[in-house]
This record gives structure tokens, C-alpha cells and sequence, in this order.
């Protein structure tokens, strides 16, 4: 390969056709993308680092972005930003193709630099604008750092190679500035030094050309050396992370055979390959691996030294000298897979296929670039939105830690609390480092306490500070133990574990007891064994003191700290002072706009107090903050059925449960809605609107007993009564004192009791109905046409008997006694009856006859009646039961007393005193 002093460079034309093909294969999709969850909220979003620190978050050297220090990639981004908000991911992806455009231009002049014509150049360009693997650089915003020094380092390249011909300071300068351009776009872009080293080692140079590449090897080991620093600072130093230098190394000739067959079969492709498992299989194959990487280095070597050859020699050299970052050995390189890295790759394979395609150069790369188009148009869809993405990665393989978490955490699964917790046990499952164990554990928790499973919530919270510890250590993991430790102990002290709570509070009370989240902790937990019934005990005041003056301290340790400002406010709502315990959540939420427990707290206070309106208010901010998990719901709901707007809580339900049908929370809330808006209206609307109503209820909450009693009124109207007295029946187990309960079962006794009655056939069930309705009638619902029939039922019963008695069928006597005195139970001469027959049965029955006596002879005086009889039966039945001496005495009291000389049984009675 030979410099040519004046080539012919592509131009005009070629810029037209690369632009165009970018336009086809990239414009259309990003025209309705979304940012992704990976990488873009650092950008875009309620969470941008541009939102929250502007300009000077971008360009001071001693501020980072997601870690790293990239002024020109996340300027760029910065512009997208200016122009188009967090919302319009258009604007970033649109100038991401464009920008992929420009590279492929430059690479298209690069290589007619190198010696390609322009038509052969414009195609290799062409198949490197459409490789596969690159399409995650250039429709995913985040990695605009991919193409930017891509761009950087084919330009340092252009310019190298221009300085090698002709060397000037202008383009001595010329190459410094594209080489820092590189290297802040992506630290990887280190290997332009060694890249242009190979580049004017084949060129025809000029004395002094080596004097670029000198330079460019003193921008690189300080760029470098800036960046690795920056990493140790950050804790994000790969070495640090991994495995040591034998094993990274034993796995750099896999990673190498992994790229490059990426490169060359671009298919499979996954946004991020499960660490372990690759990492695993890269060390797996470390012998065969090496075997062929040795033997393409050999033949690359040999093909430099070759004139004919010597184009590809170069290309290839250059495809292994790109990789270098990416293998996994270097200390500061990454550790993970991913088809992006081939960004500074794949320019020198399109270069290498068209040296070894010689004239058909222009041929063999355009119709690759052909096939390369369709399977980059199809891999490009996967980038439409975080759920496609990441649900297309783990469809190349499951076990994948980041994917699960992500994919977890997007707006469609994140309702899904049962979807969410299955990627979430994955994810713990397949992690391979602490961060990301520490995720999933957390989020877990999270989950499990939403769903109310306190243990568990507390179990995984542990777990998650385990991970926590397990990171290396720096200031921002030590703050992250702090926050693990925290969470923990929270939990644990919500869900009544004290000891637990005392246990997981150790990390932070530990590493930082005056931060200003540890000291508004220790508040909080003073307050909570201040506590009686929800209000301050009488001996909480130097209690008080002391948390208020942990509190200020909080205050002035991190001004900008919201717990201080909403435990505060705990603690002024426990005392009663409410104007100021709402300011206090006021101040929270002024800091940290989505603090959950201080949107909580204040709409629990707003309730507490009355002020619905007021409530719903706050409610709806916290919901517009995507504070919208089932407490929060719930607290809507409370403040909209306060004010009676039933049927603005019902369309709020409605549509949260499109958006997360399957969050049981939202399905109470709108059953209970439905409710509310269906009792007014439970003895005006027909039959079927009721028994449609109470359907849904029933689909949103199977078990909310309140379906049954309206489900029981729609039968009534159908005339099933029986049915109706079911559900009543049930209904009336889980709301005994329920008024509409109560009224509808006395009504459905007595409509059931007339209906029986009526058919004829079943006169004691009818009868047994109109009993229930008259003990359960409320007292402003007639009972005295039930009242009658029941009467005169008891009175045929009691007839009944009298006439078996006679005819001494005594068994058929006492039944209808019985059965009278179930109707009426204060008939005292009935009560005399039935202890006549069981004494004259005889057998075990006298002591019941003696209590029936006892009842008569009481009821009997009670109305003016002569109760000798019933005495008389009494004295004989205490002697058959062998109480003689009471019965004597009986009989003597009964003498005693005057008035009782004139009953029948007086003579009788006098004979057994004596």
C-alpha cells in the first residue's frame, strides 16, 4: 500500500449515496423510537444530568456523566437535549444517523487515502454504514459516544496520513485536536496512536512523519492516564472489578474469536451478552481460540510484509489492533460483551474484503453491503423501545442479569408486579457482579413490601446489603451501603422486627452517623417508641427535643436532603401541630420532587384532617411523579369519595387497570368505587343493571362481600328468593351490622315465607321464614300481619297437642307442644302442656319438666293467672327426681300464701306439704 501524492477522493456523489442509504435504513424508525432505559435516563428524562447541573456538568473536568468524563459525546448530546427536551428521542437518533453518515464519508476518503478507488471506497464505506452490529450505536442514543469517536479517529487517521505525505504544524495540530476529540468521545479511541503507527508504517512517507504519531502516542497515555484515573475515582475500573490479570487473560483470545465472528456473521446479535456465561465460554475456548488468533496474526504479519498483499496485511492488523480494548485483559478495559465495540472494527474489515476482492472491490462490498442492509433494517426495529429491546435480548439467551433488570423495570412490565418479580429472581440468579445483585435485591424488596410481604421485603433488603459490601471500596460504595442498611432497617421496623432493624441499621450507624438520611433515621425511630395509639405519649418530650435537635443537624450536614425535612414533619402531625407539618412536607418535596414518604405523609395528613379536596390534589401530584403504586392509589381514591366524586374515581381506576390490569390493588379500589355508586342506587335500579354490577365487582375482587348483597337485591327482582337468601346469608357473615344487609334479609324471609306458604306443602318452612323476618325487622318495618300467622300457627300447634294428649299419643303431643313454643316462646300454659307430657312419658325427662313447670308457674303469675297446677306438677316432679324435702317445701310456701286457697289444686298441694 502506497500513499498516492494525489488521489481521487470521493466526493459530492458519494456523500449523496451514504446519506441516502442512512436516511432509508435509519430515518424511518427514529421517527418513532423512545430513549431507552439504559444509558438515556442519564441523559433524558426526569433524571438528566443536563436538567440538573446544565453546561457546566458537561464541560468541568471535575464532574462526570454515568461515571465518565466525555465532553464531546455528552455535548453533543447536550444539544439534542436543548433542541428537543427528554421527550423527542427523534432529535438524538435523527443526529446520530447523520452524524454515522458523516463517519462513512470520511472513512470513504480515508480509503482512497489508502489507495481504493472512489467507487470501491464508497462501497466498503456503504458496508460499513450498514453492518449490523453497529446499529446499536447509531439508534441508541446513549451510545453517541460510538460514533463520535469514530468519527475523531478516522479523522486523526485522515490527517495522520495527510501529515505522513506532506508534514506541516498545521496538520500536526490538526491531528492533536481530532485525537482529543476521540479520546473524549470514548476513552477507547486510545487506539488511534497505534492504528496510525500501522497506517504510516505502509505509506509512503516524508521525513518528519513519525512526529504525528509521536505526538498522538503522548495525547493517548495522557488521555488515558486522565481517564483511568477517573475510573479509580469512580470505582468503575474494570481490573477492579474482574477477575485477576492470569484469568482476564486467558479469556482475551475468546473475546477476540467472539468479535470477530460478529463481525463476520453479524447475526444473533444481542445489546448486551449475559457476563457470565460469555465470560465463561470466552475462557472456555481459550486453547483453540488462541490457536486461530495466532494464525490470523501470522498471516496478517505476512501479508504486510508482501506488496501485493500488503492492503490487506494492513486492514487486518488494524482489525486486531482495534480490538484491543475490548478483549478483557487490559486493566482498565471493559469486561462485558457488547457489538458496539466493533464500531472502530468493522471500517478495516470492509477494508481488508475489498484488498482481497481487488477489481471486484466495488462489487463484492456493495453486494454485501446489500444482504448487510436487510439484516441491519430488521435489527434496527429492536431498538424501537426499551420492552423490544431488551424482551429480544433475552430471546438470544435468558441469562442475562442486566436485560432482566431492565426489561423489569419498563412502564409495561413494571405493572406486572408478578412478570416484574420473576425477571427481578433472575436477574439475581445470573448476576455476576455486586452492582447488579445489589439491583435486583433491592428491587425486590421494593416489590415485596408493595405486595405487603413484609418478611420477604426485609429478607431481600438484607441481601441487598450484602451486595452492597461486596463492592470495592470508595466513597460512593460506602454511601451505598449506607442506603442498603438503611432501607433494611426501615422495613424491618415497619414490620415490628426491632431486633432485625437494629441489625441492618449497623452499616450505616457505623460508616456515617452524621449523615444527614442516618440522623433523620435515629429521629424517626425515636419517634416510633414515642408513639401511643398515633399520638406522642405524655413522657415523649425530651424525646422530642433530642430528635429535633438530630434533625437540625441533619439539616446543616445537607441542606438539600429531604428525610430531615419529612421526619420533621412526622413528628410536628404526631403532636397536632398540622399547619407545620405540612409546610415541613412541603420543604421535603421541594428538594426532592419524588420523595414517596413525604407525598404520603402529606396526603395521610390532609385526610386525617377532612380536607378531601385538598387531598386529591396532592394525591395527583404525587401520581403526576409516578408515585402511583396502590397506597398512593388508595389515598386518591379516599379523598375522591370524601368529596363523592364517584365517578371521577371510577374513571381514574378504569384507567390505571387498562394501564396494570393485573395490579390486585387498582381491581379493590374500583370494586369498592363501584360499590359506593351502586348502594345508593340498590333499591332503585332493575335487576340486571344490578347483577351486571355486581358481576364486575365480583371480576375486580371475588371476594368483596358486598357484590353478594348487590347481586342478592338483582335476584329478589327475578323472583328467585331462595338465591337471594343465600348470597344475603353470606353477605351478612362479613357485615353483620350492615343496615341494607339486615332490611333486604328480614324482607327476603318474609317474601320467601308468604311465597311457601302460598304453594302450600311446606307451612312450617313458610312459617320458619316469617319468624326470621320478625326477629331481624328493623323497628320501622311492620311486622304485625307475620306476627298473626305466626300466632295462629302456634295457637293450631298448641290445639293439636291438647287433642293428642287426650287420646294419650304423647309423642305427637310433644311435638306439637314443641313446635308451638319454637313459634312463641313466652306461652306459659303451653310450657305447662309440654312438662305434663314429658312427666307422664316418664323416663329421664323429669328434670326438663320440672324447668317447664317453673317457666309456667312465672309466666302464669305474670298474668294474673292461677299457677297451682303448674306447682303441683313441679312438687311431683322433684319427688320423682327423689328432692322430697324441696318438694314439702314447695308445697308448704305454695299453702302458706292465701291467695292460692282457691286454686283447684290448693286441697292437693296441702296433702303432699304434710
Amino acid at each position: 500500500m502506497t500513499f498516492s501524492p494525489a488521489p481521487r477522493l470521493p466526493a459530492l456523489l458519494s456523500f449523496v449515496v451514504l446519506a441516502l442509504l442512512g436516511a432509508l435504513v435509519f430515518g424511518p424508525p427514529a421517527l418513532h423510537a423512545q430513549h431507552l432505559n439504559f444509558d438515556d435516563p442519564f441523559f433524558f428524562g426526569a433524571q438528566s444530568a443536563f436538567a440538573s447541573g446544565g453546561l457546566a456538568q458537561v464541560l468541568d473536568p471535575r464532574q462526570t456523566i454515568a461515571n465518565v468524563y466525555l465532553p464531546v459525546a455528552h455535548l453533543s448530546l447536550y444539544v439534542d437535549w436543548l433542541l428537543g427536551g427528554s421527550d423527542a428521542a427523534w432529535v438524538p437518533r435523527l443526529h446520530s444517523a447523520l452524524l454515522h453518515v458523516v463517519v462513512a464519508f470520511l472513512l470513504a476518503r480515508l480509503l482512497g487515502r489508502l489507495g481504493l478507488s472512489v467507487a470501491a471506497a464508497t462501497a466498503a464505506a456503504a458496508l460499513f454504514s450498514l453492518h449490523p452490529a453497529l446499529v446499536e450505536s447509531v439508534a441508541w442514543s446513549s451510545s453517541r459516544k460510538d460514533v463520535l469517536s469514530g468519527l475523531g479517529v478516522i479523522a486523526c487517521l485522515s490527517a495522520c496520513v495527510a501529515h505522513a505525505h506532506a508534514p506541516s504544524g498545521r496538520r500536526l495540530v490538526t491531528v492533536g485536536l481530532w485525537a482529543l476529540f476521540a479520546l473524549y468521545s470514548k476513552a477507547t479511541a486510545i487506539v488511534v496512536a497505534p492504528l496510525a503507527a500501522l497506517l504510516v508504517l505502509g505509506s509512503a512517507r516524508q521525513p518528519g512523519a513519525w512526529r504525528a504519531v509521536l505526538l498522538l502516542f503522548a495525547v493517548v497515555l495522557l488521555g488515558g492516564l486522565h481517564h483511568s484515573a477517573l475510573a479509580v475515582r469512580e470505582g468503575t475500573l474494570a481490573g477492579a472489578l474482574d477477575a485477576g490479570l492470569s484469568d482476564r487473560l486467558l479469556r482475551a483470545p475468546g473475546a477476540y474469536l467472539h468479535y470477530l465472528g460478529k463481525l463476520i456473521w453479524p447475526t444473533s446479535l444481542n445489546v448486551l451478552y449475559p457476563e457470565v456465561i460469555t465470560l465463561e465460554a470466552f475462557a472456555a475456548r481459550v486453547g483453540w481460540a488462541s490457536v486461530v488468533l495466532a494464525a490470523l496474526t501470522s498471516l496478517a504479519l505476512g501479508a504486510l510484509l508482501r506488496p501485493r498483499t500488503r492492503v490487506a496485511g494492513v486492514a487486518t492488523c488494524a482489525v486486531l489492533i482495534a480490538l484491543l480494548p475490548f478483549n478483557t485483559a487490559l486493566p482498565a478495559s471493559t469486561s462485558a460483551a457488547a457489538d458496539r465495540y466493533l464500531y472502530l472494527v468493522v471500517p478495516w474489515a470492509a477494508l481488508a474484503i475489498a484488498a482481497l476482492a481487488g477489481r471486484a472491490a466495488t462489487l463484492t462490498c456493495g453486494g454485501l453491503a446489500v444482504v448487510a442492509a436487510v439484516l441491519t433494517i430488521a435489527r434496527v426495529d429492536a431498538f424501537a423501545d426499551s420492552q423490544t429491546l431488551w424482551r429480544q435480548s433475552l430471546a438470544q439467551d435468558p441469562r442475562n442479569a442486566v436485560a432482566c433488570l431492565n426489561l423489569a423495570i419498563t412502564p409495561a412490565v413494571a405493572g406486572d408486579r408478578t412478570q416484574t418479580r420473576l425477571l427481578l429472581e433472575q436477574a439475581t440468579q445470573w448476576a455476576r457482579y455486586p452492582h447488579h445483585k445489589l439491583r435486583a435485591e433491592a428491587a425486590l424488596a421494593s416489590v415485596a413490601w408493595q405486595e405487603e410481604r413484609r418478611e420477604a421485603a426485609v429478607r431481600h433488603a438484607r441481601q441487598a446489603l450484602d451486595a452492597a459490601r461486596a463492592l470495592p471500596d470508595s466513597e460512593a460504595a460506602r454511601l451505598e451501603r449506607v442506603r442498603r442498611s438503611l432501607q433494611g432497617a426501615v422495613m424491618a421496623q415497619t414490620a415490628g422486627d426491632g431486633e432485625a432493624a437494629q441489625q441492618l441499621a449497623v452499616d450505616a450507624l457505623t460508616l456515617a452517623p452524621e449523615h444527614a438520611a442516618v440522623l433523620s433515621y435515629r429521629a424517626s425511630s425515636l419517634l416510633r417508641v414515642s408513639l401511643a395509639d398515633g399520638r406522642l405519649r405524655d413522657d415523649a418530650a425530651a424525646a422530642r427535643v433530642e430528635a429535633f435537635a438530630m434533625l437540625d443537624r441533619a439539616v446543616q450536614t445537607d441542606p438539600d436532603a429531604a428525610d430531615p425535612h419529612v421526619v420533621r414533619a412526622q413528628w410536628l402531625g404526631a403532636s397536632g401541630d398540622n399547619l407545620a407539618a405540612l409546610k415541613s412536607f412541603d420543604d421535603a418535596l421541594l428538594r426532592a420532587p419524588l420523595h414517596s414518604d413525604a407525598h404520603a405523609g402529606k396526603v395521610d395528613l390532609l385526610l386525617a384532617q377532612g380536607l378531601f379536596g385538598a387531598a386529591e390534589a396532592a394525591a395527583r401530584r404525587a401520581i403526576a411523579a409516578r408515585l402511583d403504586d396502590a397506597p398512593m392509589l388508595a389515598k386518591l381514591g379516599m379523598a375522591l369519595a370524601g368529596q363523592r366524586k364517584l365517578a371521577d374515581a371510577r374513571a381514574f381506576y378504569e384507567d390505571s387497570l387498562r394501564l396494570r390490569p393485573t395490579d390486585s390493588g387498582v381491581r379493590r379500589l374500583l370494586a369498592a368505587v363501584l360499590v359506593l355508586e351502586t348502594r345508593p342506587l340498590l333499591f332503585q335500579l332493575p335487576g340486571e343493571q344490578l347483577e351486571a354490577r355486581a358481576d364486575k365487582i365480583r371480576e375486580l375482587e371475588p371476594t368483596n362481600p358486598e357484590a353478594s348483597l348487590i347481586l342478592a337485591m338483582a335476584r329478589r327482582h327475578q323472583r328467585r328468593l331462595r338465591d337471594a337468601l343465600v348470597l344475603l346469608e353470606g353477605a351478612r357473615q362479613t357485615l353483620p351490622d350492615d343496615p341494607d344487609v339486615v332490611r333486604l334479609l328480614a324482607d327476603t324471609h318474609r317474601d320467601l315465607g308468604y311465597q311457601l306458604m302460598l304453594q302450600g306443602g311446606e307451612r312450617d318452612r313458610s312459617i320458619d321464614h316469617l319468624r326470621e323476618f320478625c326477629a331481624l325487622a328493623p323497628s320501622d318495618v311492620p311486622t304485625e300481619g307475620a306476627r298473626m300467622v305466626i300466632e295462629q300457627e302456634a295457637t293450631r300447634q298448641e290445639d293439636a297437642g291438647v287433642k293428642a294428649f287426650g287420646k294419650q299419643q304423647l309423642v305427637e303431643a310433644q311435638a306439637h307442644f314443641r313446635r308451638c313454643l319454637a313459634l312463641m316462646p313466652d306461652r306459659a300454659y303451653t310450657r305447662y302442656q309440654l312438662g305434663l307430657t314429658l312427666l307422664q312419658r316418664g323416663g329421664d325427662s323429669a328434670a326438663e319438666a320440672l324447668d317447664l313447670f317453673l317457666a309456667a308457674e312465672t309466666g302464669l303469675r305474670a298474668q294474673g293467672h292461677d299457677a297451682g297446677l303448674p306447682v303441683l306438677y313441679q312438687i311431683m316432679a322433684m319427688r320423682r327426681l327423689g328432692q322430697d324435702e324441696a318438694a314439702a317445701a314447695k308445697a308448704r310456701a305454695f299453702v302458706a300464701v292465701t291467695a292460692n286457697a282457691s286454686s283447684p289444686a290448693f286441697d292437693r298441694i296441702r296433702e303432699l306439704a304434710r
